[in-house]
C-alpha cells in the first residue's frame, strides 16, 4: 500500500512522523510536489498535511486519479481535516480497511468565451478589485436572469464550501451531503439581498461588469486560480457529475459535531 503525501512547507516534523508510521506498518510513501505531483498515479491514498487550503488542493489531485484523501491538520483551522497531528496512529484504520468514504460534490467552472474549465471544491468568487467601482452582477438559469445585484462580488459555493468564505459573507451552513449550489452576494447594495440555495442540477451563468471600463473584475476558484474577466465574459457553473472529492472518514464524529467543536 502506497500513500502520497501532499504538504505545506512548515510541516516537516509532521511529515517525518507520518512517513515513519507508514514505514513501521509496511507501507510506502511518495512526497508529492505541490506544483507537479508526479507519482500520484502510483498511490492508493493521499494524505494532506496542512490547513484547509492544502486539503482542497490535495483533494482535487486525488479526484483526478480516482483515489481518496485524508487530512492531518497542521494549519490554523483545519475544518476539512479528519485528524490532528496527535492522531497519526489512527491511519492504521486505513491500512486495516476500517474506514468509510464521503463523496463531496465539486463544481465545474467554465469561461464560455475561451472554453477554459476549472474544478472547484469550495467556491468560485467573482469580485471587483479593491479600487474598482461596484460590480453589476447578473445570474441566470436556463438563460433567464433570476438575480441582478450591485455588489462587491458574488460567491458560488458547494455545500463543502458553505463553511468557508460564503459563511463569512453571511451565507447558510449546508450539510455536505446536500445536492445544491449556494449563491451569495458580497456586500450587496440592497436591503433585501439574501443567499439562495439552488437545486444541484442547476446550471447558472454569471456576467459581471463595472461602470468604468478601466475597472477590474476577477474570477477566483478555490482561492487559488485567479483570472481577470472581460466585460463580455460569461462564467458557467454547475455541479460536476463526473468527479467527486472522496474524503476518508475513520472517526465517528459527524458533520454537526465537527461544526460544534470548530465553529461554535
Amino acid at each position: 500500500m502506497t500513500f502520497g503525501i501532499y504538504y505545506i512547507e512548515s510541516a516537516n516534523e509532521t511529515i517525518n512522523k507520518v512517513q515513519q508510521f507508514l514505514n513501521d506498518n509496511g507501507c510506502g510513501s511518495i512526497i508529492l510536489d505541490k506544483n507537479n505531483p508526479i507519482g500520484a498515479e502510483k498511490c492508493d491514498f493521499i494524505i494532506s498535511i496542512g490547513g484547509d487550503g492544502t486539503m482542497l488542493r490535495a483533494a482535487k489531485i486525488a479526484s483526478s486519479y480516482n483515489i481518496s484523501v485524508i487530512g492531518i491538520n497542521s494549519g490554523h483551522f483545519g475544518y476539512l481535516a479528519e485528524l490532528e497531528v496527535n492522531e497519526i496512529p489512527l491511519l492504521k484504520k486505513i491500512i486495516d480497511n476500517d474506514y468509510s468514504v464521503e463523496h463531496r460534490k465539486m463544481m465545474r467552472v467554465t469561461l464560455e468565451k475561451l472554453g477554459t474549465e476549472f474544478t472547484a471544491l469550495n467556491d468560485t468568487v467573482i469580485q471587483r478589485s479593491n479600487n474598482s467601482s461596484i460590480a453589476e452582477i447578473t445570474v441566470s438559469s436556463k438563460d433567464k436572469p433570476f438575480l441582478k445585484v450591485k455588489a462587491d462580488g458574488i460567491i458560488i459555493a458547494t455545500p463543502t464550501g458553505s463553511t468557508a468564505y460564503s459563511m463569512s459573507a453571511g451565507g447558510p451552513i449546508v450539510d455536505p451531503s446536500v445536492d445544491g449550489i449556494i449563491v451569495n452576494s458580497i456586500c450587496a447594495h440592497s436591503l433585501f439581498d439574501r443567499p439562495i440555495i439552488l437545486n444541484g442540477n442547476s446550471e447558472i451563468k454569471i456576467q459581471a461588469k463595472t461602470r468604468n471600463l478601466d475597472d477590474t473584475v476577477y474570477l477566483t476558484v478555490d482561492g487559488d486560480k485567479t483570472l481577470k474577466l472581460d466585460s463580455d465574459d460569461t462564467v458557467i457553473i454547475s455541479i460536476d457529475r463526473e468527479k467527486t472529492a472522496d474524503f476518508i472518514k475513520i472517526k465517528d464524529d459527524s458533520f454537526y459535531s465537527i461544526l460544534r467543536s470548530k465553529m461554535i
